[in-house]
């Protein structure tokens, strides 16, 4: 029976038993597992086990973090959309809980543009304000 390929997402591994820098490698969906390899490195991780967290050097990454025997792991998804695709192949007792952990990332950030917009709009009244009250000679 043909078979389609599997949608691998390039990520970067961290955990106590990896070399400090990271490992890169690939992860995919299996049935009911996560499974992530890349240089000499395997890990199976139940989808009950998956959580998604941001960090990275700015903080603002998205990473997969999970708890193996040696203490937690984290995989850093790397590429410009791959969060949008890995959600959108995640199977559906997976896509739920990251789909909920994006959407409470971009409410959050939803609130700094806001209180942004709200600042520009009164720094342009109040500069609109002393152009008018002010006389012209």
């Amino acid at each position: 029976m043909w078979r389609l390929p599997k949608p691998k997402f390039k990520v970067l591994m961290y955990g106590p038993d990896l070399p400090s820098g990271g490992v890169p490698g690939f992860a995919h969906f299996e049935p009911g597992i996560l499974v992530l390899e890349g240089r000499g490195y395997w890990f199976t991780v139940q989808f009950s086990q998956v959580s998604l967290d941001t960090g990275g050097y700015d903080g603002r990454q998205w990473m997969i973090a999970w708890k193996s025997d040696a203490g937690p792991m984290k995989a850093l998804l790397q590429g410009g959309d791959a969060i949008d695709l890995f959600i959108k192949y995640a199977p559906p007792e997976l896509a739920g809980q990251l789909h909920l952990a994006r959407r409470a990332r971009w409410s959050g950030q939803a609130g700094k543009w806001l209180g942004a917009a709200i600042l520009l709009i009164l720094l342009a009244l109040l500069a609109a304000s002393l152009f008018w009250a002010t006389p012209l000679r």
